[in-house]
């Protein structure tokens, strides 16, 4: 009987129908990389339906609330005096990494928001590049998000559709970005209303760290001061975490989302994320001895936003680093006053979210303070951003529902599953074994065997799940994207008229 379950299970079952003599670490790793180049394959060919994830987010309605001054001393910072009953600027995150529009006389301006921070009632927007302007005020502007970013393993954007929950309204796809940017073109960027058309939109990558955080034992186990288990103050916490062997890596993040997803602790998810730092070297300690500490750079004095603690700049680079913690091992009961035992934790080795610092941190302290870790958020392969592009400007923040088709996930520890059906994992053998075998042992007919195989599998796959999203829908009049429900379908008998 097949196996279904994780990665170790599959390599087991692949050994028992293939014969393949490898084994140990080499063995194993082998198997991994085949199977990951299989599910791939199978992944882009299985029906859609079985594999597509619905995710929703809010359009944002831009903000042009009052007017900005421009200081030509501060050549990226943008002043506003918030008025008896305007409303300030978010300084959640939600407005960071967004657009800012200035309109100088009859020219725009546009720059990109690396932070926002207040001092009583005045709002400072600090932007990207310098605006290079004249000192003035009264100046007119616009915060407002063109585009919102979607994880690069994003394949397809099947369908969108507004206000999904209260009164559902489908966008309609425009499958060319130029004829919607030549669409908006011709009613002005600017313009406000409700969204019909959608279309992907630009890739973006914020760079990677480039470096690789350092670790190190940090406290004074004999007054208890910043020792595990303990707080700054020296007094033993046993709810805190207990202590092990661990390491950690970093991502940097520019902005939030502004939805209805968070993590565990409350913090609004990442709009732009990073591919992640290299892993530290693991490190050991014991309940009551020192803390370990993580040290990194100052991202906002690399980046020329730390040089004068004068300027508004000062620290507003924006940009914050997520630290993702992995536990290798757990001190034993008899070493630990935690009241969390080590068989309450997970030795797993995967690195979940611990902490969020900002940019200009570069030391942080674990001392189990931080424990549990957000196991919703785990640290993925990550490529980049897509964006989803309207046609116009929300003129109400509504929620969008988006349903997509994306890459499948990759197969690392031996814990990680497919996310198939049992039913798909025949398929999933069979293509592996095609790809084991035949070239390696000079019997290229056995490489066919097993891809005939395969391909008998997907076929029944097809039937099986013979719904919308793997079945063509409406062929419509061949050019237009509207069509009617009622209208013709590609499956239907076609009467010639004379």
């Amino acid at each position: 009987m097949a196996t279904y379950g994780t990665l170790a299970d599959i390599r087991t079952e692949l050994r028992v129908r293939l014969g393949l003599p490898d084994r140990g670490t080499s063995g194993d790793s082998r198997l991994n990389i085949a199977v990951n180049m299989a599910l791939r394959q199978m992944w882009s060919e299985m029906p859609k339906s079985l594999l597509s994830e619905e995710r929703r987010f809010l359009l944002e309605k831009p903000i042009s609330e009052g007017t900005v001054s421009l200081d030509s001393s501060q050549p990226l910072v943008l002043t506003r005096t918030v008025a008896s009953g305007e409303t300030a600027w978010a300084t959640d995150g939600t407005l960071i990494a967004r657009t800012v529009e200035i309109k100088a006389g009859d020219l725009y301006y546009y720059r990109k928001i690396q932070d926002i921070h207040t001092s009583g009632s005045t709002n400072y927007l600090v932007m990207d590049k310098p605006h290079g302007l004249s000192t003035q005020s009264g100046v007119s502007y616009r915060i407002f998000t063109p585009e919102y970013p979607y994880a690069a393993s994003v394949q397809k954007v099947l369908n969108v559709v507004r206000d999904p929950d209260t009164n559902p309204h489908p966008l309609v796809e425009s499958v060319w970005s130029a004829e919607l940017e030549g669409y908006r073109s011709s009613i002005g960027f600017r313009t406000e209303g409700i969204p019909e058309y959608y279309t992907r939109g630009d890739f973006f990558q914020l760079p990677s760290p480039n470096y690789t955080p350092e670790v190190g034992l940090k406290g004074n186990a004999e007054t208890g001061s910043n020792a595990w288990g303990y707080n700054s103050l020296g007094a033993e916490q046993v709810t805190y975490g207990p202590a092990g062997t661990f390491s950690y890596r970093v991502i940097h993040v520019w902005g939030r989302w502004k939805d209805y997803e968070q993590t565990n602790e409350g913090k609004l998810l990442p709009f732009y994320q990073s591919a992640p730092s290299g892993a530290t070297e693991k490190i050991t300690t014991t309940w009551g001895n020192e803390g370990i500490e993580i040290r990194s750079p100052d991202l906002d004095y690399i980046h020329g936003y730390g040089n004068s603690s004068l300027a508004q700049t000062y620290r507003h680079y924006g940009v914050e680093k997520w630290i993702f913690r992995a536990r290798h091992a757990t001190e034993p009961a008899a070493g630990t006053n935690s009241d969390h035992r080590p068989h309450h934790m997970e030795n797993d080795g995967i690195y979940y979210l611990w902490k969020i610092s900002k940019g200009y941190t570069t030391s942080v302290l674990d001392r189990g303070d931080e424990d549990p870790v957000d196991k919703r958020v785990s640290l993925e392969p990550f490529h980049g951003h897509f964006h989803i592009r309207f046609d116009r400007q929300p003129s109400t923040e509504v929620p969008v529902l988006m349903r997509t088709f994306s890459r499948p996930p990759s197969l690392k520890y031996d814990t990680d599953s497919p996310r198939v059906p049992p039913e798909c994992y025949d398929a999933l053998y069979a293509l592996t074994a095609s790809y084991l075998v035949g070239d390696r042992d000079g019997a290229p007919d056995r490489k066919s065997l097993y891809y005939v195989e395969y391909k008998e599998h997907l076929s029944r796959l097809r039937k099986t799940y013979s719904v919308a999203g793997h079945q063509v829908g409406q062929f419509r009049n061949g050019i237009s994207m509207r069509g009617s429900r009622s209208g013709p379908r590609r499956n239907t008998t076609i009467t010639e008229i004379s």
